[in-house]
């Protein structure tokens, strides 16, 4: 049950690579909607979601974030709300002034 957040090239490879380690359910969040069909079709994805929001209405395993640096805080912090244990820290995060943000 494993988030991935972007799917960008970076969040392709995540993507792909979890696909391959079984027992992973994969879904992605992507915000643009031909990029989110693409790979939605080409991975042959159960779940997909347009925002991090939507994506938030549940809890995951594990959460990947693949986008800009910029949103990497935000993104994991509305996804720690449902699922804190899922977000590990981001190593590009830009913005957070303490390790509890």
């Amino acid at each position: 049950n494993i988030l991935i957040v972007g799917g960008g090239s970076i969040g392709e490879r995540h993507l792909r690579c979890f696909q391959q380690t079984p027992p992973c359910e994969v879904a992605l969040c992507e915000i643009q909607p031909a990029l989110r069909e693409r790979l939605r079709e080409q991975y042959q994805l159960r779940e997909t979601f347009a925002t991090v929001e939507e994506a938030a209405g549940r809890e995951w395993d594990g959460v990947v974030i693949c986008t800009p640096a910029h949103l990497h805080v935000p993104h994991a912090a509305a996804l720690a709300a449902v699922s804190p244990e899922a977000v590990a820290p981001a190593a590009c995060a830009v913005g957070a002034t303490s390790p509890r943000e």
